[in-house]
Formats: structure tokens, C-alpha cells, sequence
């Protein structure tokens, strides 16, 4: 079973965290869409036209379109260069929220975050590069999408998302630590897990039935996915966590609420993780519903995506002097 190919050795002082395999479980096929490399270079010519690049040069080099490359392979090529570019555009803000001054400080976060859901559907006008590029993404998607139902869930997901970002910031301004149920609860959203589980039914190009939607076992699937997204980077992000003093990490959480070990709490989320993928095959395993097949499909490769990224990507292990961009 393919896992890790990394080696990390990192020094935090009292702790030292080293390990060449995680023993992170993921089975299920891996792909890549076959537009990768065409999609990464007209991408970073996207960020270039809205002079992103400049500002922030982790875009030049943690190659996310890989990410949905793998985590959407069968995606149309209009809606994978779509991804690719609102993917840089989300991690460009994730930088922001997390590593600038803005981390820590909720009221700011607040008035920021209200300007962007008007943009993100056109209802006010962009000041900024990145204001100019968010207002792209979202049009974009309003004209790609399935219909108005798939479009409005995905500007909730996305509304939802930087929801997620704000509770962080709240806890950030007061030093405080996640309950365990309220991060595995909300962890998910400010991943952005949920705003990406509706693109799956885009790159299908059909609406889920809602009674197949709002199947019991489809909802746990989905749930599932969304949380193996969360904890596997969790996983391989806690060193980052670690270093830069923040606690929105389920190895975190759980070393805290339960005075656990790093270590332990590391074994714990692995041991969880894993559990979910082997309670996931075992829901697809007992599921009579054939109008889900190519939906569970997509469910994996969206969780099996992620997890390769993590594998190739230097985002969570290296770090430059740079400061995150304010924009």
C-alpha cells in the first residue's frame, strides 16, 4: 500500500519528531489528470495577469494545481483550469489568514471575509489584485456550474469556508485551544474540505438525486471524506503547527485534551484516520444504491488526491524567511 516516501527530522527544542513512513493508510487509486502541466503554466500566467505572483512566491513553487490534478483527474479541462487557478487562490489565502498579521485578528478577518463573499458573487467591485482575481473565480464558476441549485450550495460552501478561517482567528486572538468534538467538527470547514466535496459533482457534471444525496450511508461517506482530508493533513502539517505556535491541528487537540505524548498523539490520529478508511470500503462495501457508483468513486480519488499531494509537496516541511503577504 503506497504511504509515505518522505523523511522528516525536526528539532522543536524539547521535542523531535522523526519519521519515514506515518504508517497513514490510503488504498485506493491514484491518478493525475493528464492536463496537469498545461493547466500549472497557464495558471501561474493567470496569477500573473492579477500580480499575485510577486506578492507571494510560494505560488511559483508548491505546485497546486498537482493537487487537484490528482484529486479531480476526470475533470473537464475548462473546469480543471478553473480549479487550478482557485486552488493558488485559496492557498494564496490561506496564507494570509494564517501566517500574516491578519492570523490573529478577528475583527479585521471579520470585515475582510464579508467584502469577499460580495465579491466571490460579483456584488461589489475589486480594489485589490486578489479582490480582481476572486471576482474571475467566482463568475467563472457561476457560468461552468451544473445550475443555480449547484452554484448556490457552492458560494454557502464557500461562505462556510471562510467561516471556518474566522473561528481559527477567534481562537488565535485569545490563545486558545479547540474542544476536541468542535475540531473535528469544524476543522473540515476551514480546510476548505466541504467548499472542494461540491466540486465532485461538478467534475461529474450532474446533481447527485437528493434522495441519493441525502442518503444516510452517501452522508457518511461524505463525512468521512471530508474528515480524512482534514487528519491526513493534519498529520503531515503538525511540525508546521508546532513551530509557528498554532493549535488547529488534530495532534494538537488531542495531545492537549488528553496530555498525551506527541508522539501518542500522532499514533492516535493515524490510528483514526485509518479507521475511516476501513469504515469508508466497508459503507461502499454494503451500499445498494448504483446511482452513487461513479460518486464514490470520485469521493476517493478526492481523498486518495489529497493525500498524494502531501506526499510530493514541501509545503508542510520547509519553510522560507518570508512573511505571508498581506495583499
Amino acid at each position: 500500500m503506497p504511504q509515505s516516501g518522505k523523511r522528516v527530522i525536526v528539532d522543536l527544542g524539547q521535542v523531535r519528531l522523526e519519521s519515514d513512513s506515518h504508517g497513514l493508510v490510503c488504498p485506493w487509486p491514484s491518478q493525475i489528470h493528464p492536463s496537469t502541466e498545461d493547466a500549472a503554466a497557464r495558471t501561474l500566467l493567470w496569477l500573473d495577469e492579477y500580480a499575485m505572483l510577486d506578492a507571494n512566491p510560494r505560488l511559483r513553487t508548491e505546485r497546486y494545481t498537482w493537487l487537484v490534478g490528482r484529486m479531480f483527474p476526470n475533470a473537464d479541462d475548462a473546469v480543471f483550469q478553473l480549479l487550478s487557478d482557485f486552488t493558488s487562490w485559496i492557498f494564496d489565502h490561506d496564507d494570509v489568514v494564517d501566517e500574516s498579521r491578519l492570523s490573529a485578528n478577528p475583527e479585521a478577518m471579520a470585515e475582510r471575509f464579508d467584502r469577499e463573499r460580495l465579491l466571490f458573487q460579483g456584488r461589489v467591485a475589486p480594489t485589490r489584485p486578489g479582490e480582481h482575481a476572486l471576482c474571475d473565480v467566482g463568475r467563472r464558476f457561476e457560468e461552468v456550474g451544473l445550475d443555480s441549485i449547484w452554484f448556490s450550495r457552492f458560494v454557502l460552501n464557500f461562505c462556510s469556508y471562510l467561516d471556518g478561517c474566522l473561528w481559527e482567528g477567534g481562537n488565535r486572538a485569545h490563545d486558545r485551544t479547540p474542544r476536541l468534538d468542535e475540531y473535528v467538527s469544524l476543522r473540515p470547514f476551514a480546510a476548505a474540505a466541504w467548499l472542494y466535496m461540491e466540486v465532485v459533482e461538478l467534475v461529474l457534471g450532474r446533481r447527485l438525486p437528493f434522495d441519493v444525496r441525502e442518503h444516510r450511508q452517501i452522508q457518511a461517506l461524505r463525512c468521512m471524506a471530508a474528515d480524512l482530508v482534514a487528519w491526513h493533513n493534519d498529520v503531515y502539517s503538525v511540525v508546521k503547527e508546532l513551530q509557528v505556535g498554532d493549535a488547529h491541528n488534530l495532534v494538537i487537540v488531542l495531545q492537549r485534551e488528553e496530555e498525551l505524548e506527541l508522539r501518542a498523539a500522532v499514533q492516535q490520529v493515524v490510528r483514526r484516520s485509518n479507521e475511516r478508511v476501513r469504515a469508508f470500503d466497508e459503507i461502499v462495501a454494503s451500499l445498494n444504491e448504483p446511482r452513487a457508483e461513479t460518486y464514490v468513486d470520485a469521493l476517493r480519488w478526492f481523498v486518495r488526491g489529497a493525500f498524494d499531494y502531501l506526499l510530493e509537496s514541501s509545503r508542510y516541511v520547509t519553510f522560507g524567511a518570508e512573511p505571508a503577504p498581506e495583499d
